[in-house]
């Protein structure tokens, strides 16, 4: 045994922690907490989120920097698109996740 065993109480604490954010229908993660000082909704919080990826993750620095490794090394380059690929593809999914979240509001 080593001295990264977890204490008891911090054990209890993290799990009491997930217990109140994971929702008993579905077993997912509940939303973000509304906040008073914060007057952001879902909404902005999408939208912010997805702008913040593409301003960050889209740099022409890293971009070089990525196309760079890629051309150097043939398995890098494979990863490298299926990564690419991953991300452009969990953002259109949560940009039609958004889509469906404002027309459900509207509907109701």
């Amino acid at each position: 045994m080593g001295c990264w065993r977890r204490s008891p109480t911090r054990r209890r604490r993290s799990e009491t922690v997930h217990s109140l954010l994971v929702s008993e229908n579905d077993g997912k993660i509940a939303g973000p907490a509304k906040h008073a000082k914060i007057p952001l909704g879902e909404d902005a919080i999408f939208e912010s989120f997805e702008r913040f990826y593409h301003r960050y993750y889209l740099r022409p620095k890293p971009i070089l920097h990525i196309i760079k490794t890629m051309l150097e090394d043939k398995d890098v380059c494979v990863r490298r698109l299926r990564e690419g690929y991953e991300f452009f593809k969990s953002m259109a999914q949560r940009r039609s996740d958004l889509e469906a979240v404002k027309s459900g509001a509207a509907a109701a």
